[in-house]
């Protein structure tokens, strides 16, 4: 078995897990601006905007996949050997109580920091291709942002 028939698979579950995470996150994002009470205006503002992110996230992955995927459509939720669909997943929220609801937000930040310099490194080491580690880093330098916008909201309750 040849280096790129590796490679291949590896990378584009990576990036399908990807995917399915940053659509869990926008979701969740956007969940959490719907159900927080309005008086919260910051939390809903960080919430909008950090859903907007997560989706351009999504798109730009999903186009991705589908150019190296030759046309194919990417799916959501990628069959894969271990049965996890996902890097770090969806949290649901357990109430409506806005410090709560940034504490998990934060969390799956957190995860998505530590996901994507995982398959940078990956993506590196392979000499996967330059675009999607310009993808990639994007992705991950705006996850590290959202972190710290959250964790500067959680420093105002």
């Amino acid at each position: 078995m040849n280096r790129s028939e590796v490679v291949v698979p590896k990378v584009v579950d990576l990036a399908q897990r990807a995917l399915a995470d940053e659509w869990f996150a926008h979701y969740q994002y956007w969940l959490g601006s719907v159900v927080v009470s309005d008086e919260w205006e910051d939390v809903i503002f960080q919430f909008v905007e950090h859903s907007s992110d997560e989706y351009d996230h999504a798109t730009e992955l999903a186009a991705w996949l589908t150019t190296n995927l030759w046309g194919k459509v990417p799916g959501i939720l990628p069959e894969v050997g271990n049965g996890k669909l996902y890097g770090c997943g969806y949290i649901r929220p357990r109430t409506d109580d806005p410090r709560s609801l940034v504490e998990e937000n934060l969390r799956g930040e957190r995860c998505a920091i530590q996901f994507y310099t995982g398959f940078i490194e990956i993506a590196l080491r392979t000499g996967y291709s330059a675009d999607l580690g310009t993808i990639l880093e994007r992705i991950l330098a705006k996850e590290k942002e959202h972190a710290a916008d959250l964790e500067k909201l959680l420093r105002t309750f």
